[in-house]
């Protein structure tokens, strides 16, 4: 018996090992993806696209030129926008350079200008050239209807179904403003709960700052998102040492927290750091208790992988809030403000 457990012991500790490197060097590899994709210049989509191989390229930033097809257009919706009903509006793009025709996803409109009518403006008939992400077909979930594409319907972006109805490729592309995204690629140590203080310090253009808090409640100057509640808790603790008498790191999600006390909590703080989960983080926007006036970064905690090895890109029920924040009018206005833009950064 003591033999087996002298045994079982290394062996144990090994795989522990083991395992621990892996997922290291997985998280690693993971912001270097996202940051290689999303940071670096955009390069031009190939003429033909293998739709399987786009799961390689996820996030990738593409361009292409052509003519925006009006006349195919399909609109996704109802879907909500910063508490307005309105459709993302999906036209495909037929290129210029005798490429395949594609997919874009040319973001949301409010229900008032479902029309083409009432949105002319947005509608150019010569030659465009597209800047944006490469992405992975939509995954369905079970409460969405069934889209009706011969009637035009959609509740939902099934790439097959509309490629089909256009006679353009499954290939799908998220329209981009210039991008917000800070090349954090130069950080060369391992991006550990313990190490974000500094990491902070080292990509804030006046560190001092990250310690001050703006006089309005509920006004932080950096969000750190990330996809737990513990995980939140953990950030908060590391991050106490830029707490001051007025000017406080923020928990603003925790499983024992209701939300209305958390509204109340956010509107009578002072903070100049908040931590929370993206759907908390959307919800004290929308409540108008949060405000982004001050706001200079929002860290993408993306180094975190709960026991399923999935970070906060990889769950849905996180990804969807995350992408519903980072697309609110109030952060898109302030992406590429000559005066004060928010940088998106990942850790």
């Amino acid at each position: 018996m003591v033999f087996m457990l002298q045994t079982l012991i290394p062996i144990t500790a090994f795989t522990l090992g083991t395992w621990q490197v892996f997922r290291l060097g997985w998280k690693t590899e993971l912001i270097a993806i996202f940051e290689d994709r999303l940071v670096k210049p955009p390069l031009p989509l190939p003429p033909r696209v293998d739709p399987d191989a786009i799961k390689d390229f996820d996030y990738r930033k593409v361009y292409i030129s052509g003519w925006l097809r009006h006349d195919q257009e399909m609109l996704i919706g109802p879907r909500i926008h910063d508490g307005n009903d309105g459709y993302l509006v999906v036209t495909p793009l037929e290129r210029s350079d005798g490429g395949s025709t594609v997919l874009v996803n040319r973001g949301w409109i409010p229900r008032s200008k479902k029309a083409q009518a009432e949105r002319k403006d947005g509608l150019p008939t010569s030659q465009v050239t597209v800047e944006g992400l490469l992405r992975e077909p939509w995954k369905k979930n079970l409460f969405t209807p069934d889209n009706q594409p011969r009637k035009r319907e959609f509740y939902f972006p099934d790439v097959q179904q509309m490629a089909e109805l256009t006679g353009s490729d499954a290939v799908w592309i998220e329209e981009t403003m210039k991008s917000a995204i800070l090349d954090t690629s130069g950080w060369n140590q391992e991006r550990l709960p313990q190490v974000l203080p500094s990491f902070l310090e080292h990509f804030a253009q006046r560190s001092a700052s990250l310690s001050l808090a703006p006089k309005q409640p509920g006004t932080p100057h950096t969000l750190i998102v990330t996809a737990a509640a513990l995980r939140a808790l953990d950030l908060v603790r590391v991050l106490k040492q830029f707490q001051r008498g007025d000017a406080t790191v923020a928990k603003l999600f925790a499983k024992h927290i209701k939300f209305k006390d958390a509204v109340d909590f956010v509107r009578k703080t002072r903070m100049n750091i908040g931590v929370g989960t993206p759907s908390r983080i959307n919800g004290l926007i929308a409540e108008g208790a949060l405000t982004c006036e001050s706001l200079e970064r929002v860290v993408i905690d993306c180094s975190f992988l709960d026991q399923k090895k999935r970070s906060i890109f990889d769950m849905k029920e996180t990804l969807q809030p995350l992408m519903q924040l980072l697309n609110r009018g109030v952060l898109k206005a302030q992406y590429n403000s000559g005066h004060s833009p928010i940088k998106i950064i990942f850790y």
